[in-house]
C-alpha cells in the first residue's frame, strides 16, 4: 500500500490555503483532483487527504461531493425521483436495466389420445384411446416410438407417463422468438354536442385490451421433428374432435364447461442475474392455428431447422399477482407438494453458469437490504435423485 509520504507534502500544503467563513479550509477541487492522480497511489492517501481538506465524499455539501455530481456521477441517495426534480438528465447505474432473459412456459393441454383408465391392459398408458385406436397417424406416432414424447405433452391426465409435469418443457427449450403482448388501450365515450359543436371525451374501460390476442412464435426443430410433429399431432387431433369422433378425456370436462384443449402462456423476463424477476405476464386460452408445413420447402443449407407458428389467446394479463400464484400451484403439482434442491444459477464449484437441466421453476419473494422495493425471483430446482456439489470449496 502507498505511504503518505509518497505525495509531496509542501505542494499540498500550498493548494490547503484558502479560508472560508467560519475558519473551515477550501481548496481548488480540479488542482486538489490533478495533485491526487499525479502524486497518490492508494486508498490510505486517498483518505488522509479527505481528513486534512474540506473534499469529504460522505457530506453531500463538500467540495468534492459537489464537484463530483457536476460531473454525473452520484451515489445511491442522491436519487430521489418522486420527491426532487433533476435540473439536468441524470443517469441512475443503480436502477439500470441491463441484460434480460426471457423465458415462457406452456403448460400442457390434456386431449383424449390414450386411455384414461390405468388397469393391467394399460399398466404402461400406452394404449390409445379406442375412439382414435384405428387413426393411421396416431397408430403410426406410437409404434415410431412418440408416444412418451410428443403424445404424452399433449395429454395431462394419460396413464402411466409424467404426468405430474403440467408443462410442455421442449416448446420452451425449442423457442426461438420472444412472445407477443399487446398494449393496453382504452376505450372512449363522447358526450352530445352542445349548441357550439364541442363534445366531451371520457376514459372508458381498457377491459377490450385484454381480450382476443394473436401472436406468433418461432421454433427450432431437431432431426427428429419432435417440435414440428407437436403441432401435427394437435391440429391432426382437433380434425377428429371437427368431425365428432373424439369425446373429452373426462366428463367432468363437458360438466364444468372446462376447455380442455386449450393452454396457458406463463412470460417471465427476468434480470442480468438470471433470475430477478422484471416483469411477468400470461395469456390464457391459448391455442396454436397453423403447422408450418412450409417449412419443408426448402430446407436449410446449415442443417438448422426453423419454423414459425400463429396462436390465438382468449385473455392476457400482466404484473398480476394471481399469475405468480397460478405459477406456484403449478410447479407444486410438478413437486408433488415437495421442494427438491436448489439449482443455482452460478456454480461456485467451477467458477462458472451452471450447464445442468433443472427439474422445475419456482417463484420466490425476497427483500434486497439496498432497496425499499419486494422483488421476486424466478428459482430452479435439481432433478430428483441427481445432485451436484454446488458449495463453494
Amino acid at each position: 500500500m502507498a505511504n503518505i509520504d509518497e505525495y509531496n507534502e509542501q505542494e499540498f500544503n500550498s493548494l490547503d490555503n484558502a479560508s472560508l467563513p467560519g475558519g473551515a479550509k477550501n481548496v481548488n477541487s480540479m488542482e486538489i483532483q490533478n495533485l491526487v492522480t499525479k502524486q497518490t497511489n492508494g486508498s490510505a492517501i486517498y483518505a488522509d487527504l479527505l481528513q486534512r481538506t474540506n473534499l469529504d465524499i460522505d457530506n453531500s455539501a463538500s467540495d468534492l461531493a459537489r464537484f463530483i455530481r457536476a460531473n454525473g456521477i452520484y451515489q445511491r441517495n442522491d436519487f430521489d425521483d418522486f420527491n426532487t426534480f433533476y435540473l439536468f438528465p441524470r443517469m441512475d447505474p443503480y436502477k439500470m436495466l441491463g441484460t434480460t432473459r426471457e423465458y415462457v412456459f406452456f403448460t400442457k393441454p390434456d386431449l383424449h389420445i390414450f386411455r384414461t383408465t390405468e388397469d393391467a391392459a394399460n399398466k404402461d398408458g400406452s394404449i390409445l384411446n379406442p375412439e382414435i385406436a384405428n387413426d393411421p397417424f396416431f397408430r403410426m406416432m406410437v409404434s415410431r416410438g412418440y408416444a412418451y414424447s410428443v403424445l404424452a405433452n399433449l395429454q395431462y391426465t394419460a396413464p402411466g407417463f409424467d404426468n405430474r409435469n403440467p408443462f410442455i418443457p421442449i416448446l420452451s427449450n425449442y423457442k426461438q422468438s420472444n412472445l407477443e403482448l399487446n398494449s393496453v388501450t382504452a376505450d372512449d365515450i363522447e358526450s352530445a354536442v352542445n349548441m357550439y359543436g364541442t363534445k366531451i371525451a371520457y376514459r372508458q374501460s381498457s377491459y377490450r385490451s385484454d381480450e382476443y390476442t394473436d401472436f406468433s412464435l418461432d421454433f427450432r426443430d431437431d432431426r427428429y421433428l419432435n417440435c414440428y410433429l407437436w403441432f401435427k399431432a394437435y391440429d391432426h387431433y382437433q380434425k377428429r374432435k371437427a368431425e365428432g369422433r373424439v369425446s373429452p378425456a373426462h366428463q367432468e370436462y363437458s360438466i364444468h364447461k372446462i376447455i380442455s384443449d386449450q393452454m396457458t402462456l406463463f412470460k417471465f423476463i427476468v434480470g442480468e442475474d438470471g433470475e430477478t424477476i422484471i416483469h411477468w405476464s400470461c395469456i390464457l386460452g391459448c391455442y396454436p392455428k397453423s403447422v408450418p408445413r412450409e417449412t419443408f420447402s426448402d430446407m436449410p443449407a446449415d442443417g438448422q431447422l426453423h419454423f414459425s407458428t400463429t396462436w390465438h389467446g382468449s385473455f392476457q394479463d400482466d404484473m398480476n399477482p394471481k399469475i405468480l400464484d397460478h405459477f406456484n400451484w403449478l410447479c407444486n403439482v410438478r413437486m408433488y407438494g415437495k421442494q427438491p434442491d436448489e439449482l443455482p444459477i452460478y456454480d461456485d464449484t467451477i467458477q462458472n453458469v451452471t450447464g445442468e437441466a433443472a427439474f422445475c421453476p419456482y417463484v420466490t419473494q425476497y427483500k434486497p437490504t439496498n432497496s425499499d422495493i419486494v422483488q421476486y425471483k424466478l428459482k430452479w430446482y435439481q432433478v430428483p435423485n441427481k445432485s451436484y456439489d454446488y458449495q463453494k470449496r
